[in-house]
């Protein structure tokens, strides 16, 4: 062998050992020749076993050298190197460890939601060991409030109960646990998904719990946003239908309330009437939680100086326009109000005048619950409402009926869109001169199965007598020349009775092409209703103006010269009336003026009324007082006519020389002037106890002078007519 080899070979474990092994066996011969050179003394036997003893000796290191290193030495020398790679290998493990802990702290600390970590301690109390910087963020948070605090310093006692009670059940379970709370922070009012996880120590014990928070604040926001704005539009679709609806102000307005809290999502809802003199603001109609509790006590006038709300009123009304207010707990103005909304719980107001004829006369007042709950979307939608309230009140008398009959329509198109099939009302659609569809409720009506009308013509449910005024209404709508009518007629059913319909049809597009959608329901009830309560009115006016005549009978049954006199004023006052132009109605509210308007002659004594002798000043002041005696008679009756007015009026003179009050010209009503002229034609064309009569001719020509100074001259004009041209003559 070369020397490399002999080397590489002594440096082995083997040739280590037998290196060793030659050692110890020179070593022994050289122990043996020191002790035979200087240890003479010994004997030849027993240096012979010393020498057999050093030889066995190295001829056994040399044999268990190398068994010895390969048994226990290359164990030992593989179980180091192991341990040098393990040990290599954890401190690799060591620094990836930190490199992924420095990573995770910077996760941690830059994630895009809150993080936060809880530390149990042994009475089950949790406080804060860490936070992330979006959760100091998002909260407002100061660091060093959260540095080593309680969580129940943090978070509300209200909502320690929850956060207990899911830390149990992440503990009990050993999984993550997610609820949704919301708080008030420095940073504000804050709604999100929190999460924890429960970290257990060795011993089984839960230690750590770690958490996130999604935030769902903006969300929520945009929900109730979204929320809010949908009820609005359900509001102002219910306002429309009530404006259509409603025959009655005082229901109309308490309906527009209930919309408002019902539907519209608001908490209280008012509306005051203004009183045009003082500025009062008076209470006609309001729906809300403890809205007559809100209510109570609160002073409300445009012409005055109050609190917050009643300035917010006083602005719109002077201004004519919608104010707002967003932040009532904001607002330092006033302790008391303060108080009055706190309990309530009201965070915000709006204020919207509503118009007649461009004139703000009432104010509807609305409180959210809510701070900023009148953003601009919804500010749009409340001010179309106030506008379509508005033009109700501009056109309620006129339009009362149509809007009834659309309500009942419109009402079932609205509220049972998505429930057709269960309608109460009949529904329809016509397209190609056929009916396409028709509801169960339609065929029922008729008699029909909804199998037997479909693909029928229209008018096979049209009474005879009705099919060119139905055909006529379907044409107009197909070809474009109206978008909808509403209308009635007669229709046939399958057994061949009819009954009276009320139908609403509008165009639409159904499939691409022009069609009629329409309601239909069965009214033959409401035509009877309404027959049966005219007849019932007519009775009741017959009965009311008999009534009248037995009032007249007995004021004229105490002076026989007068007998008549009343009812003939009536009759005259009619007549010119018709002359002017007056309704049916407005003339039979003069028939009863007439009648009554010396009912307070009851109170002159008998002796007086009769006497034939000049009357003295004590009489005749009795006399003049009949008119003021006569209205206080009648006031206090509710009739739909002026009557106690003119009772009280019909001595006065347009240049204001009559009695009691010295009326003159305008300041007296119309109804009062014909009274007046009636009143003079007949009693000078009548006898009376001091006199014969005079005739009609003297009494025209009296009535004649007097035009335009004493007496209104259009209806001495038209009395003129009636008698010279007219032919009209004084009844018996």
């Amino acid at each position: 062998m070369g020397p490399r080899k002999w080397l590489a070979w002594l440096t082995s474990p083997v040739g280590a050992a037998s290196l060793v092994g030659v050692l110890v066996f020179g070593a022994g011969f050289l122990l043996l020749y020191v002790l035979r050179t200087y240890f003479a003394p010994l004997t030849q036997l027993e240096m012979e076993h010393v020498s057999w003893d050093m030889v066995n000796a190295a001829v056994l290191t040399l044999l268990v050298a190398p068994a010895l290193y390969h048994l226990v030495l290359r164990r030992l020398h593989a179980s180091e190197t192991r341990l040098g790679q393990a040990n290599a290998a954890l401190l690799e493990a060591l620094a990836a460890l930190r490199v992924h802990e420095a990573h995770l702290a910077l996760i941690h600390d830059h994630a895009s939601c809150p993080l936060f970590m809880l530390e149990v301690e042994a009475d089950d109390r949790l406080r804060f060991a860490s936070v992330n910087r979006n959760f100091l963020e998002t909260t407002g948070l100061m660091p060093e409030r959260l540095a080593g605090a309680l969580l129940e310093e943090i978070v509300p006692a209200a909502a320690m109960g929850v956060v207990l009670k899911k830390y149990r059940e992440a503990r009990a379970t050993g999984e993550p646990v997610s609820w949704e709370a919301s708080a008030n922070y420095p940073a504000g009012r804050k709604t999100g998904v929190v999460t924890i996880a429960p970290v257990f120590g060795a011993d089984g014990r839960c230690t750590q719990l770690v958490g996130t928070v999604h935030d769902m604040t903006e969300l929520r926001a945009s929900e109730r946003k979204l929320l809010h704005q949908t009820q609005l539009y359900v509001a102002l679709s219910e306002c429309n239908e009530a404006i259509v609806r409603y025959s009655s102000e005082q229901a109309l307005l308490r309906e527009i309330c209930h919309i408002a809290v019902e539907s519209g999502g608001v908490k209280l809802a008012w509306i005051g009437q203004v009183d045009p003199h003082s500025g009062a603001c008076r209470v006609v109609a309001n729906t809300g939680g403890h809205s007559d509790e809100f209510l109570d006590g609160l002073q409300v006038s445009v012409a005055g100086n109050s609190p917050l709300v009643v300035d917010m009123a006083m602005l719109a009304a002077r201004e004519d326009r919608p104010v707002w207010h967003e932040d009532f707990p904001g607002d330092a103005r006033d302790a008391g109000w303060h108080q009055r909304v706190a309990r309530f719980d009201l965070g915000s107001a709006a204020v919207l005048p509503l118009r007649r004829n461009g004139i703000p006369t009432e104010m509807l007042v609305l409180f959210s619950h809510a701070a900023d709950a009148f953003e601009p979307a919804t500010r749009q939608l409340l001010v179309q409402m106030a506008a379509n309230i508005s033009f109700a009140l501009d056109n309620f008398a006129r339009e009362a009926a149509r809007r009834k009959a659309l309500d009942e329509l419109r009402e079932s198109e609205q509220r049972y869109r998505c429930l057709i099939e269960q309608s109460i009302a009949g529904v329809y659609l016509i397209q190609d001169g056929r009916m396409r569809y028709v509801n169960p409720r339609m065929a029922e009506m008729l008699g029909y199965t909804t199998a037997e009308l479909i693909d029928q013509e229209p008018l096979l449910i049209v009474a005879e007598k009705d099919r060119g005024a139905v055909a006529e209404n379907i044409r107009v709508r197909l070809e474009g020349n109206v978008d909808q009518i509403s209308y009635a007629f007669t229709a046939a059913c399958k057994d061949g009775h009819e009954i009276e319909v009320g139908a609403h049809g509008a165009t639409a597009s159904f499939h691409g092409r022009p069609a009629i959608v329409g309601l239909m329901q069965d009214i033959t009830g409401k035509v009877h209703a309404e027959r049966l309560a005219k007849q019932h009115l007519a009775e009741l006016e017959a009965a009311f103006m008999s009534t009248v005549r037995v009032a007249t009978n007995l004021s004229e049954l105490r002076d026989a010269y007068t007998q008549g006199h009343s009812h003939r004023v009536g009759e005259i006052a009619v007549a010119i009336g018709a002359e002017l132009g007056f309704d049916e109605r407005r003339q039979q509210g003069l028939q009863v003026a007439g009648s009554l308007h010396d009912i307070g002659k009851i109170s002159i004594p008998l002796q007086t009324l009769t006497t034939l002798e000049p009357l003295t000043n004590d009489q005749w002041e009795l006399v003049r007082q009949h008119p003021q005696t006569g209205y206080e008679i009648l006031q206090g009756i509710e009739l739909p006519w002026p009557v106690a007015m003119v009772a009280w009026q019909h001595h006065e003179r347009m240049d204001g020389s009559g009695y009691p009050q010295g009326l003159s010209g305008e300041a007296i009503l119309l109804e009062s002037r014909i009274v007046m002229v009636a009143d003079v034609v007949e009693s000078m064309a009548s006898r009376r106890p001091y006199r014969s009569e005079l005739g009609i001719t003297r009494a025209l020509a009296e009535i004649e002078r007097g035009r335009g100074s004493l007496f209104d001259a259009e209806v001495v004009d038209a009395c003129l007519r009636l008698f010279r041209q007219n032919g009209y003559a004084l009844s018996a």
